[in-house]
């Protein structure tokens, strides 16, 4: 097992969830994960910069909720090559 780290958002339904993902080459969705705490709470602090700008300029009502998301440990299992 490999420790990773992901951004977890609270879902009413799901409890805390991993909802960010991203498309590989051949069109899959992946769920995103982070090499390191710091990295994944970087990346969370950024996607509140830009929700923060997009609310500013009046494109957005409000920006998210920061109680709604966290960065969690997870084990993701090796794949032996």
């Amino acid at each position: 097992m490999s420790a990773q780290y992901e951004v977890q958002e609270f879902c009413l339904f799901g409890g805390w969830v991993n909802n960010w993902t991203y498309e590989d080459d051949q069109g899959h969705e992946i769920k995103t994960t982070f090499p390191t705490r710091e990295a994944a709470q970087a990346e969370l602090e950024y996607f509140f910069e830009e929700y923060q700008f997009e609310f500013e300029s009046g494109n957005i009502e409000s920006p998210p909720t920061r109680e709604d998301f966290r960065v969690s440990e997870v084990n993701i299992p090796k794949i032996k090559a």
